[in-house]
């Protein structure tokens, strides 16, 4: 396993003098804002230390690789690079000033409150045929259970 700098890296794998701008990479490591690469497959490849996680153009986001998920490493310069691209993400945060923050819940609110009414109307649903009104869905039990995991997912989801 080398270490080595971004210019030195970028350096080394250039082919004729041509510029690389993006390289695809695994992550291996992750410390707050900042992760490692590994720029191959094998122990013995290039490891590119400290690529930024995050440099949206909206600094309240937050975006965090999976460990051993591939990414696609951009350079900024012979002394910065960030990831560019993700294939997975294990959390995603978002921070609102107070305005944006009550707007969000505002609509939280209005979305958990219809999909609770939705999924409620769903399983209450009844329907006439010519013998009377229908029986319960046959699969109540699926509408059921996602009623009740409803505030749990959202919860997961919004951290």
């Amino acid at each position: 396993m080398q270490e080595e700098t971004i210019k030195d890296l970028l350096l080394k794998i250039t082919d004729n003098g041509e510029r690389k701008y993006d390289m695809i990479g695994t992550v291996i490591n992750i410390n707050d804002n900042v992760c490692d690469v590994r720029l191959g497959t094998d122990e013995e490849d290039d490891l590119l230390l400290d690529v930024i996680i995050n440099i949206s153009s909206i600094s309240s986001q937050k975006v965090i690789p999976v460990l051993g998920s591939q990414v696609i490493v951009s350079f900024l310069s012979y002394n910065k690079a960030y990831v560019s691209k993700f294939t997975q993400i294990s959390k995603y945060t978002q921070t609102t000033n107070d305005a944006e923050g009550q707007q969000l819940l505002n609509l939280r609110h209005i979305f958990t409150t219809f999909s609770t009414d939705l999924l409620t109307a769903l399983t209450n649903m009844t329907l006439p045929t010519p013998s009377g009104p229908s029986s319960p869905p046959f699969n109540l039990a699926e509408f059921q259970n996602l009623l009740n995991d409803f505030d749990t997912q959202l919860e997961k989801y919004y951290d």
